[in-house]
């Protein structure tokens, strides 16, 4: 079985990272006030359905009665009109109903206009779980309906002992620097982490870099990305933009505006010479064209404090 598969986790307690989110989600289990609507907005890879499977758990509702839907293959009102009518029977156990809607940001409008009149006035012991990487693609009205929890990202620093929590539970010895790498390289996403990790974790460290290295957001292309956005005037650079896109358009916005971040924080600690120098040059410019009140050149003085620049 595939390590995000075996590995889910099966509990709040288990589940890492996003900590506030975890925190609000057991107190309102703790004092009985799940709401009727929630919706888990974030990233790809994050949680979110994961999160609501615990809440299945938490809530006592058998399989038989908990209703799973992908939005992005049945997006239709013909969907919507079903769970709506489903909603109106009791539970086949007498006890909770829940209806999960994944990626609900796909469902047409008119499907989503159909879940209003539910999701306001939800028949006793029924639930709804609406995931969403695109909240804004959620029509106001129904967002307005739903509790939100926000999951987010995790840092590199909370991956790694993840990681290396897995590789001892698996009886694997996986080399430290090949462990940081795939923290890097997942973007912030633990499904990502650990589907890099089923792919190296019997390889040696020199390939299993090598492979992480061909899965990742190139750190050639980010650097590039950054001094085009950087460019004084971008009218006659769009050519090289677009070509720089088309590269990226496989990754998540959210995924590289992360590989943006890890790259400097790469360059920041790594202490790199030559990099840092250029990273020194395109923090400068940036502060010109954009922080005229001196906060990019602090940046840029920090740099050079640590001896990078």
């Amino acid at each position: 079985m595939e390590l995000y598969k075996k590995f889910r986790p099966k509990s709040l307690d288990e589940f890492i990272g996003n900590e506030s989110t975890v925190s609000s989600i057991k107190e309102k289990l703790s004092k009985k006030e799940w709401p009727s609507a929630v919706m888990f907005r974030g990233p790809p890879g994050c949680g979110k359905t994961t999160l609501a499977r615990i809440i299945k758990q938490e809530l006592q509702c058998p399989d038989v009665d908990f209703f799973e839907l992908n939005a992005a293959n049945t997006r239709g009102i013909d969907t919507t009109r079903e769970v709506i009518q489903g909603s109106d029977y009791g539970s086949f156990t007498g006890g909770i109903k829940i209806f999960l809607f994944d990626e609900v940001h796909m469902l047409t409008r008119e499907a989503q206009n159909s879940l209003l009149k539910v999701l306001e006035d939800t028949p006793k012991k029924v639930y709804f779980i609406l995931c969403t990487t695109d909240p804004e693609k959620v029509i106001k009205t129904i967002r307005s309906r739903c509790t939100t929890f926000t999951v987010g990202l995790l840092q590199s620093f909370i991956i790694l002992p993840f990681l290396e929590k897995i590789c001892r539970r698996e009886g694997k010895s996986v080399d430290k620097d090949v462990l940081r790498e795939i923290s890097r390289a997942c973007e912030g996403s633990p499904r990502q982490a650990l589907v890099l990790l089923d792919q190296v974790i019997d390889l040696e460290p020199k390939i299993a870099m090598m492979a992480i290295s061909d899965a990742r957001v190139g750190e050639a292309k980010i650097l590039d990305l950054i001094e085009l956005l950087l460019k004084v005037n971008l009218a006659d650079k769009w050519g090289q933009m677009t070509v720089l896109i088309k590269k990226l358009e496989d990754s998540e916005p959210e995924q590289v505006r992360v590989a943006i971040l890890n790259y400097l924080a790469k360059v920041l600690l790594d202490r790199r010479g030559g990099e840092a120098k250029r990273i020194g040059d395109i923090m400068l410019n940036f502060s010109d064209q954009f922080w005229g009140n001196g906060r990019g050149r602090l940046i840029l003085a920090l740099f050079k404090a640590s001896n990078i620049s």
